[in-house]
């Protein structure tokens, strides 16, 4: 089941637990729980936050997952998880998406 994760920062992390942050993402990537995840700048009096696509078999067990994640442990995170369901989709998406500064991860998962 598709999810996805919007996350409301509360404060502004510092390097020490972004590099925390990224080692906790890449494996979530190669094990195919993350599909996409990536931050969303802000716009005039909007703040920034994230936004990110998860695969897990229900929306407890993606919450579990974030649970662990350091942002949330330190609390500079709120997460909001909805189910997702995928109703139209460009056939040159995966030839989109990466770009300057994209890591792409390769995965274990189902995909689907």
């Amino acid at each position: 089941m598709l999810f996805v994760m919007t996350a409301e920062f509360l404060g502004q992390p510092d390097d020490e637990l972004l590099a925390a942050h990224i080692a906790w993402l890449v494996p979530q990537f190669e094990r195919g729980t993350f599909v996409i995840s990536g931050g969303v700048e802000g716009v005039g009096d909007i703040p920034p936050s994230a936004l990110a696509v998860m695969e897990a078999g229900s929306r407890e067990e993606a919450l579990a997952v974030l649970d662990d994640e350091p942002f949330f442990r330190a609390g500079k995170v709120r997460h909001e998880v909805r189910p997702y369901e995928i109703r139209v989709a460009s056939s040159g998406l995966d030839a989109r998406l990466p770009g300057a500064g994209t890591r792409v991860v390769s995965t274990s998962g189902s995909g689907g």
